[in-house]
């Protein structure tokens, strides 16, 4: 079957479903049905996944985002992180505390359970319930360029960093701030299947 761009509807504060219009027919998709998407998030555009067909209706009944001024958020949110990661920086040292490898060890496990207790709580918060008896079919995706890209390069750089506790563990370092930090590179790294569709236009197959 040969592949057509469909465009992609954005549900405000709602990051884990998108829906995608094809031929006039309305198809929600949940990027976080399975769990292997969580690790490697790119196994969203290789393993089909299923989907809803809405009607109209039911499409309408959705917070569907229009998007106007997100550029100009995402400028400012981009600028207000610089300003403060140079204040952080300024005052690292200040905060090194002595710990033994294994309170470190303890420490970020602790750290890591955390993270997907809150990854589970949002995961759960964003679901969408009133749909999930009408009939799932299985589509697959194929994203832009654009979209393969960010994706792509923010699963090594958030993968890299989420690594990281691995080699500082054993320098018995602790530094709060650091620590911090690298709790909210793991979130992100969990929060990439949310990304796998970004763009407003994808291609999609549609499998009989």
């Amino acid at each position: 079957m040969r592949k057509k761009l469909a465009r992609v509807h954005l549900i405000y504060k709602n990051p884990r479903y998108k829906v995608v219009q094809k031929d006039n027919k309305y198809l929600l998709i949940d990027l976080e049905q399975h769990w292997y998407s969580y690790l490697f998030p790119m196994l969203n555009w290789i393993i089909p996944i299923k989907y809803i067909e809405l009607t109209y209706e039911e499409f309408s009944s959705l917070n569907i985002y229009t998007n106007r001024n997100h550029s100009a958020y995402g400028v400012a949110a981009g600028g207000i992180g610089v300003i403060i990661s140079i204040y952080i920086r300024k005052i690292m040292y200040l905060i090194d505390i002595y710990l033994s490898t294994t309170y470190m060890f303890l420490i970020f496990s602790l750290g890591l359970i955390f993270i997907i207790l809150i990854r589970i709580y949002i995961s759960k918060r964003l679901k969408i319930k009133k749909f999930k008896k009408k009939e799932k079919k299985k589509i697959i995706l194929f994203p832009t360029l654009k979209n393969l890209m960010i994706v792509l390069i923010g699963f090594l750089l958030f993968l890299f960093l989420s690594l990281m506790p691995y080699y500082v563990i054993f320098g018995n370092d602790f530094n709060i701030i650091f620590y911090v930090g690298w709790l909210v590179m793991v979130l992100m790294f969990t929060v990439l299947n949310m990304c796998t569709i970004t763009d407003r236009k994808i291609h999609v197959k549609i499998i009989n």
